[in-house]
């Protein structure tokens, strides 16, 4: 069975957040979906890294309903000091 992946990025400059989604389909065995299951280390890690970075101003939400998997991330735009010469 094949894929479907779905990426997207999104700035909104109302609330100042940078928005990151990937959705994709999950395999099938025989037929079933797999279980849902919460992701292992590298999702921790990656949690780890947007708090150390942004702390509370970052979160990300991962869905796994067995058929889908989604992953938000949701990150402050930091702009840098433009300096003129």
């Amino acid at each position: 069975k094949k894929s479907v992946i779905d990426v997207a990025l999104r700035v909104d400059e109302t609330d100042g957040t940078i928005l990151f989604t990937c959705k994709n389909t999950m395999p099938c065995s025989v037929g079933k979906p797999l279980p849902a299951v919460q992701g292992g280390i590298g999702v921790e890690n990656a949690r780890k890294r947007l708090e150390l970075l942004f702390g509370p101003r970052a979160n990300m939400h991962i869905n796994n309903d067995g058929e889908w998997y989604n992953v938000v991330i949701k990150i402050p735009v930091c702009y840098d000091e433009v300096l003129d010469n």
